[in-house]
């Protein structure tokens, strides 16, 4: 069965794309990875991939763009069952895809470095983990196809 990792942080320059990044290459060593960049236009995961490539680096890793939150349910759903593991990077605000994002993830990562500025944006995301928490279960049955 398909897990979902997301990386969410409501502040930029926290790690998100460092850690994404990084933990999509070590675990696709062992298992079939699909890495989400939804942190677009910026793009770091796209570019760091497109170099894994060029290096011939890129092993079993696969990589998928989602602009949009109706982009990224499309995408993990016909990414479901395909891959053992789905890292999805967020953009540094709260949207519609950080929430897509909280709701279809079986674990979220909040890479945080020890500013205030930091733990003040942290503290904002709890709120929004606590929304999404309501409306899971009904994007979780949807998207995995289960009578949960």
């Amino acid at each position: 069965m398909t897990k979902i990792i997301g990386l969410i942080q409501l502040k930029g320059g926290s790690g998100r794309s460092t850690v994404a990044t990084n933990l999509a290459a070590e675990l696709s060593k062992q298992k079939t990875v699909c890495l989400v960049d939804a942190d677009y236009p910026q793009g770091t995961s796209a570019a760091w991939y497109t170099v894994r490539q060029e290096q011939d680096k890129a092993g079993a890793l696969m990589l998928t763009i989602a602009r949009n939150h109706a982009e990224l349910i499309e995408k993990v759903k016909r990414l479901y069952d395909a891959y053992d593991l789905v890292v999805i990077h967020t953009p540094p605000r709260v949207a519609e895809l950080v929430r897509a994002t909280v709701m279809i993830s079986d674990l979220l990562l909040v890479p945080m470095g020890p500013s205030a500025a930091e733990l003040w944006a942290t503290e904002d995301l709890l709120d929004t983990i606590q929304e999404a928490k309501l409306r899971s279960w009904w994007i979780s049955t949807s998207l995995k196809g289960t009578n949960q």
